[in-house]
C-alpha cells in the first residue's frame, strides 16, 4: 500500500482489495493499463524507489540498506527512472 499511494495518507483503493479477490481495483489498474510490461514494471520501480527515497530523507546509502541493494544500483535507478526529489 505504501508502495501504491499517491498520497501520505493510504486509501482502501491502495490496498489492492476488492470483492473478487485476485483482481486489481480500477483505481490502481489505471496505473498499468495501455502499459507494456517494461512500462509497467518501470512504473512500479519508480515508485515504489521514490517512497524509500522519501521514507529515507533522500539520502541514497541509507535508502538502499533498507532495499538491499548497491548504493551505485540504487543511483543509476535514480537516473535511468528519472526519479527527482
Amino acid at each position: 500500500a505504501v508502495v501504491l499511494t499517491q498520497s501520505k495518507i493510504i486509501q482502501v483503493t491502495d490496498l489492492l482489495l476488492n470483492q473478487n479477490y485476485g483482481s486489481i481495483p480500477d483505481a490502481a489498474e489505471e496505473v498499468y493499463k495501455g502499459k507494456s510490461l517494461r512500462e509497467a514494471v518501470n512504473a512500479f520501480k519508480r515508485r515504489f524507489i521514490r517512497r524509500s527515497l522519501e521514507e529515507n530523507g533522500w539520502k541514497q546509502t541509507k535508502t538502499s540498506q533498507s532495499l538491499k541493494i548497491q548504493r551505485t544500483y540504487l543511483s543509476r535507478l535514480i537516473k535511468e527512472l528519472g526519479i527527482n526529489s
